[in-house]
Parts: C-alpha cells; sequence; structure tokens
C-alpha cells in the first residue's frame, strides 16, 4: 500500500539511503498520486540530495494539490520552495514565492493569532526577504509573549533566529548575548554555535570563533 511504501521511505531516509527512499516515494506516489504528502517528502529529500530542480517539480505538484483552505500548508510549501531556488540562483523567483509564502502566513496567523509556529515561521520568511527589523520585532514579541517561568525549545530556536538577524544587521556584540543565551539553555543547537563563532569572527575574536564554529560542525551543521 501508499502507506507501507511512505514509511519505508522515511525509514530510508533516516537511514540515509537516499537513492532507495526516493525510489520508495515514487513508489508511494504511484500507488495513491493525491497524498500531498508523499510530494512534500520526496521534495525535501531531492534537496537534501541537491537535486534541486526535480524538487521543485514536486514542490509544484504539493502547492497544487494543497487545499486552498489549508495556509498553513501551502505557506510552508511555498517557503520549501523559494528555498530551493535560491539554492539553484533563481533569486527573482525565490523572491517571489518567498512574498507568497509571507501572504499566506499571514493570512494563517489572522485565523490563529496565538500560534507560536505560524509567528517563527513568518520571521523565517521576513529574515529570507531581508527584512531583518521587522523579523526581530516578531521574535520580541514570540518572547514577551511566550511565558519564561520554564525556557522551552520555543525561546532557544527564537534567540538563535534573533541572533541571526542581529548579525545580518551587524550588530555583532548583541548577536553574541542571543546565541550563548540559546548555548546556555542547550548546547546541543549546531546554528547557535554557527552563529556565535561568525559573530566572534566579525568582532576579531578568532580564536574563539575557530573553536565555536568547530564545536558547529561536530554537532553536524550545514549552511
Amino acid at each position: 500500500s501508499s502507506t507501507w511504501w511512505h514509511f519505508k521511505a522515511f525509514i530510508l531516509t533516516e537511514l540515509d539511503r537516499k537513492e532507495e527512499a526516493l525510489a520508495a516515494f515514487n513508489e508511494a506516489i504511484g500507488q495513491n498520486p493525491e497524498d500531498i504528502g508523499n510530494w512534500q517528502w520526496k521534495a525535501s529529500l531531492l534537496v537534501e540530495m541537491k537535486r534541486y530542480n526535480e524538487s521543485l517539480e514536486a514542490y509544484d505538484k504539493a502547492i497544487e494539490l494543497a487545499a486552498e483552505n489549508n495556509t498553513e500548508e501551502l505557506a510552508q510549501t511555498w517557503f520549501s520552495k523559494a528555498s530551493a531556488l535560491n539554492k539553484t540562483g533563481r533569486n527573482e523567483e525565490a523572491t517571489d514565492a518567498f512574498q507568497r509564502s509571507l501572504k499566506l502566513y499571514d493570512e494563517a496567523i489572522a485565523e490563529n493569532p496565538g500560534d507560536v509556529s505560524l509567528l517563527e515561521a513568518k520571521g523565517r520568511v521576513l529574515f529570507n526577504l531581508e527584512r531583518y527589523d521587522e523579523a526581530i520585532a516578531i521574535y520580541d514579541h514570540i518572547l514577551e509573549t511566550t511565558p519564561s517561568v520554564e525556557p522551552r525549545l520555543t525561546h532557544i530556536t527564537t534567540w538563535i533566529a534573533r541572533g541571526d538577524a542581529l548579525r545580518a544587521l551587524g550588530r555583532n556584540e548583541e548577536a553574541l548575548e542571543e546565541y550563548n543565551k540559546a548555548i546556555d539553555m542547550s548546547p546541543n543547537f549546531s546554528t547557535a554555535w554557527h552563529g556565535l563563532g561568525e559573530a566572534q569572527r566579525a568582532l576579531g575574536q578568532t580564536h574563539n570563533a575557530s573553536m565555536s564554529l568547530l564545536v558547529a560542525q561536530k554537532l553536524g551543521y550545514e549552511e
């Protein structure tokens, strides 16, 4: 069945047997071509394999199948497509796709204003559109409105994202503070160590930077 092939493909992906996983996703799609999930998983696997043009075809199919009223799913798929377009150097098309994603996230947030994951996602889109100040404003809002009695994953990922936006604006000292907050809370995020290393390098802290970037690499950081 399609579900069995999807499960097999997922396991093979986890085992890093990408070609076999791709074949399994194709089997799943062959048995149930209307299942949007299989197209999305296939697209993201093709991105991992750096087969970006094929991934774009799969994202287009997922967008075609997505229900008009599922704004969050559409927003995420447009975001993923935009990222793949960037990888192929089609930057203008990527910008258009990010704009589509942003509009859809705004609609989703209007429907569900308390959903922090939607706000985080909007922040990511704004960052990719180089609208860094607006992204920071979103991250500030998340940190102000999320209970801080027990800081959790939301705080960590938001500190890292806020650090990235500050670093993009050249505000490296402030970025350092954000990355350090995230690392103090959980030292296992490669993105925090990478951001810390880049901020340290920009501030001329060469030795610290090389150490931080090495930790990021050891934790599996990938661009």
